[in-house]
């Protein structure tokens, strides 16, 4: 379960509008699997995010529960399973707080969801 406190810092306030932050344990972070492999390549190829300290942006999962899904940050969350953390600093997406109700729009991305672990682990298998 996500630890959620109020967005307090000024710069995360003008860059997400009233959101929640806290930290995400990484096992519970899913991505569109495209652009998980993109996202690899970049960093492979030493491509790395410009902001590492930068929260990403996720939207919650209803299924399965307590697991979000990664709108922003696909870069960094990867770099933090290859580090070995255990969680990262996540803000939810104000416009998108749930994604799986929102309908049509990320229905495609929902379809090709991969967990961001078991997408790693695999490559390296």
């Amino acid at each position: 379960m996500m630890k959620t406190t109020p967005v307090s810092s000024r710069a995360l306030w003008r860059r997400y509008g009233r959101a929640t932050s806290g930290r995400v344990t990484l096992s519970k972070l899913w991505a569109w699997g495209p652009k998980l492999e993109s996202a690899l390549r970049d960093v492979r190829e030493g491509r790395k995010s410009f902001s590492p300290d930068e929260p990403v942006r996720v939207s919650r999962l209803d299924a399965p529960r307590g697991h979000f899904f990664v709108m922003d940050g696909h870069h960094r969350a990867i770099e933090a399973v290859l580090r070995g953390d255990l969680d990262i600093a996540t803000v939810v997406d104000e416009h998108v707080p749930r994604i799986e109700r929102t309908g049509g729009a990320f229905a495609y991305k929902l379809a090709a969801k991969r967990r961001v672990v078991d997408f790693l682990a695999e490559g390296e298998s």
